[in-house]
C-alpha cells in the first residue's frame, strides 16, 4: 500500500509528539534527508508518493528518533552560524545560544589586523571554523583534548576549504603552542552531574566529558580562567560560555586573576550566557 508524503508526515508528528518538542519539524527534516528535497517541497508535492525503499530508510530513522536519538546525529550534520557542519557522537551537538560567542568574537577583534585567535575544546569546529571564515586574515588555533574530536573539526575545515586554522591535541590552554593570542575562546563543559543526570533523556547521546565539569560545573571555566592569561597579548580577551546562573561566581574568577572590564552578555533567552575579560596592557 502506498503512504503520500502529506500522510507520511502526519503520522510522524503524531508518533514524534511523544518525545519530541518539534515534531512536525523532524517528521519534515527526516524526510527531506531521505527524498534529498528542502522542506518547502512538501507544499508544492504534498501527494508524492513515498517508494518502498525511501519508507524502509524513514522507518529506521523514526525508530532512532523516538529512541531519543538526536536529529543532528541521525543525519551527522547540525547549522550553525552561516554553515552546516559535520557532526558526530564523539563531538557535542552545536547549540543556538553558542553563536552569541561568534557575534561577541568578531566584534572584539573588529579593529585587529591579522588577529590570532585560540578555541580551546573545539569539538566539531563550528567556533574555530566560523571565525576563521569569517575573518580570513585571521590565524585561528583550535585545540581538543579527543582525537575523533579534531578529525571531525579537520573534515569540516577541508570541506569549507580553510587554510587559516591549525590544530593541536591537548587539555585547554596547555595544547597551545607558544604563541600570544588577541582573543581566547571556548565553549567548555559547565554542567554539574546532577545537571546532566536531572537531563539525561535529552543529552544521554552526546559526549558527557563535553558537558559534565565536576560536582560545580566550574572546574574547567575556572582552569582556563587562570591559565588563559598568561597566553593573551596586552589587551587580548578572554570569552567563555558558561551556564545562565554562573555569571556572578565566572566574573569574580576573572577579576580574582587580574582580568579588567569584566562584562557578562545575554543569549536571546535573556539568560546570561557569555563572560569577557581584557588583559591590561601592561
Amino acid at each position: 500500500m502506498s503512504i503520500t508524503v502529506t500522510q507520511w508526515l502526519q503520522q510522524s508528528e503524531k508518533r514524534l509528539a511523544t518525545i519530541s518538542e518539534t515534531p512536525r519539524l523532524d517528521a519534515e527534516v527526516l524526510l527531506g534527508d531521505v527524498l534529498k528535497v528542502a522542506r518547502s517541497h512538501f507544499l508544492a508535492w504534498p501527494q508524492q508518493e513515498i517508494t518502498h525503499g525511501e519508507l524502509a530508510q524513514l522507518q529506521i530513522l523514526l525508530t532512532q528518533r523516538l529512541a531519543g536519538i538526536p536529529i543532528a546525529y541521525l543525519l551527522n550534520e547540525k547549522e550553525f552560524w552561516r554553515h552546516r557542519f559535520h557532526v558526530t557522537t564523539d563531538t557535542l551537538i552545536p547549540r543556538p545560544e553558542t553563536e552569541l560567542l561568534i557575534t561577541c568574537a568578531e566584534a572584539l577583534v573588529a579593529n585587529n589586523i591579522n588577529p590570532v585567535l585560540a578555541d580551546l575544546g573545539t569539538g566539531s569546529g563550528v567556533i574555530a571554523l566560523s571565525l576563521a571564515y569569517d575573518l580570513r586574515g585571521s590565524e585561528v588555533i583550535a585545540t581538543d583534548r579527543s582525537s575523533k574530536a579534531l578529525e571531525v573539526a579537520k573534515a569540516n575545515a577541508q570541506r569549507l576549504n580553510l587554510h587559516n586554522v591549525r590544530f593541536y591535541q591537548g587539555d585547554w590552554c596547555h595544547a597551545l603552542p607558544a604563541i600570544l593570542f588577541d582573543l581566547i575562546i571556548s565553549n567548555p563543559p559547565y554542567l554539574t552531574s546532577s545537571e546532566f543526570e536531572a537531563n539525561r533523556a535529552q543529552l544521554q547521546f552526546e559526549p558527557k566529558d563535553a558537558l559534565v565539569s565536576g560536582e560545580t560545573g566550574q572546574e574547567d571555566l575556572t582552569a582556563i580562567i587562570q591559565t588563559a592569561f598568561n597566553h593573551l597579548k596586552p589587551q587580548g580577551y578572554l570569552l567563555l560560555e558558561h551556564g545562565f546562573a554562573q555569571a556572578r561566581l565566572i566574573q569574580a574568577t576573572f577579576t580574582a586573576h587580574g582580568y579588567i572590564e569584566v562584562a557578562t552578555l545575554q543569549d536571546l533567552a535573556g539568560h546570561d550566557r557569555v563572560t569577557l575579560g581584557k588583559k591590561p596592557s601592561t
